[in-house]
C-alpha cells in the first residue's frame, strides 16, 4: 500500500489526469476514446510513480465512447495489471457502462478484482474493504 501523497496531480497530454485520493491512485481519462498510446503511457507513468509498490486504483471514465480490442487486450495484460491490487471503475453514463461491462465480459479472467461504480464514494468504500 502507498502512503497518501497529498496534492500530487499530473496531466498527460490532453488525454489523462493522474492524482491520488487518499491512498488510492486516481486516473481520469479525459477523451471519449482510449488510444493504445494513452493506455501504455498511463501504465508506464503509474509504474514510475509507484516505484514497485502495489496500489488500489480508481479509474474515472466520464466521457468514454470507444475502446478497441487492442486497447482492451493491453489493459487486461500482465504488463498493464502488474502492481494493481484492485480496480474501481467509475462510470456515470449509460454508454460508458455498456462499454465497461463489455470489457469486463470479454475479459472474464481479470487478474485483479474489478468493479464498476456510479460514484466515487462507493468506489472508495469498496477499495477500502479489500
Amino acid at each position: 500500500m502507498v502512503a497518501n501523497t497529498g496534492s500530487f496531480k499530473e496531466v498527460i497530454g490532453d488525454q489523462m489526469e493522474i492524482s491520488f485520493i487518499g491512498d488510492h491512485l486516481y486516473l481520469e481519462f479525459l477523451k471519449g476514446e482510449i488510444s493504445l498510446e494513452t493506455a501504455k503511457s498511463g501504465v508506464k507513468r503509474r509504474k514510475e510513480i509507484m516505484k514497485g509498490k502495489e496500489v488500489k486504483i480508481i479509474i474515472s471514465l466520464p466521457k468514454l465512447t470507444k475502446i478497441n480490442k487492442e486497447v482492451r487486450d493491453y489493459l487486461s495484460s500482465d504488463e498493464a495489471t502488474e502492481g494493481i491490487i484492485a480496480g474501481a471503475l467509475i462510470s456515470n453514463t449509460a454508454l460508458s457502462n455498456v462499454i465497461i461491462n463489455f470489457f469486463l465480459g470479454v475479459n472474464p479472467n481479470m487478474k485483479v478484482p474489478t468493479k464498476i461504480f456510479s460514484n466515487q464514494s462507493k468506489a472508495i468504500a469498496w477499495l477500502n474493504s479489500i
